[in-house]
């Protein structure tokens, strides 16, 4: 089987194509890259002629998309659209006319900032251009008729992190020897997600290629509080978060769909990657 992943270079594709490595020895896989990297095949999938050009070339059975511009800023959605919403609606179309399954990471963006809860009974309001940018996406790989699966992720931890999600980069603090601050009481609930373990939902969407949206999560609901006390547990032995005033978070809970495999505990996740 010929597997194409996009976003390669990113922390989650980074992930995903080391256990693709591991796991699928046998497949012709392919990593596109806009810069050359070590191994990956270069296009640029902002430039509509040269994606469909690529895939012509290569002649994928599986796209996984995983390539996207994560910009917050106001009046961002027309610098995200080439790659966030054009570029995987004509893969979706190109999956449509070569019985190829496509693999979409959309994000729980799409629901809005606002939500508590993620699942399938939320309702669509994205407050982001980049929200808004992957809810255009996933409409585009829906009209096309292409076989598809789209997978809402919500907030991906690990020490190589992007530093939007403050607990990335609270893990880099640890591994240095900060304890990480806790702003305010600390009782909002989250069940963020490790990196690898959103790796391994994204391997069984490859094996089971679902024809469905899903949303994936972490296995474990704790408190603000509760999550940097694991954090300091498994690489701070001994220490406790700092405490400043501030005021509480909102709940933002993933309901992670039932098909996908669980992922592991915080505690288990953060010990694992400090001892690799």
């Amino acid at each position: 089987m010929t597997i194409l992943l996009t976003g390669a270079g990113g922390f989650l594709g980074a992930a995903l194509w080391r256990l693709l490595q591991r796991e699928r020895p046998d497949d012709r896989l392919i990593a596109l890259t806009r810069r050359p990297v070590e191994g990956a095949y270069i296009c640029d999938i902002a430039d509509p002629p040269e994606l469909l050009r690529t895939l012509d070339e290569l002649t994928p059975q599986v796209i996984i998309n995983l390539a996207a511009i994560a910009d917050f800023g106001a009046g961002a959605l027309a610098r995200q659209y080439p790659v966030n919403t054009l570029a995987p609606g004509l893969m979706a179309q190109w999956c449509a006319a070569h019985d190829a399954y496509l693999l979409q990471a959309s994000g729980t963006l799409v629901h809005g900032f606002g939500q508590t809860e993620f699942g399938p009974q939320t309702p669509i309001a994205p407050d982001t251009d980049y929200g808004q940018s992957k809810w255009l996406a996933e409409e585009l790989i829906r009209a096309s008729g292409a076989r598809a699966g789209i997978v809402r992720i919500g907030g991906i931890y690990g020490a190589a992190g992007p530093d939007h999600l403050g607990l990335n980069r609270a893990i880099r603090g640890a591994l240095a020897g900060q304890p990480p601050t806790l702003h305010g009481p600390g009782q909002a609930k989250r069940n963020y997600l490790h990196v690898d373990d959103c790796a391994r939902m994204l391997l069984w969407c490859l094996d089971n290629q679902p024809m469905q949206t899903l949303w994936a999560g972490g296995a474990e609901i704790l408190t603000l509080e509760q999550t940097l006390q694991r954090l300091c547990d498994a690489l701070l032995p001994n220490a406790e978060p700092i405490r400043e005033q501030g005021d509480e978070a909102r709940d933002q809970v993933v309901h992670t769909s039932p098909q996908l495999p669980p992922g592991r505990t915080m505690l288990e996740a953060l010990r694992a990657e400090r001892d690799a």
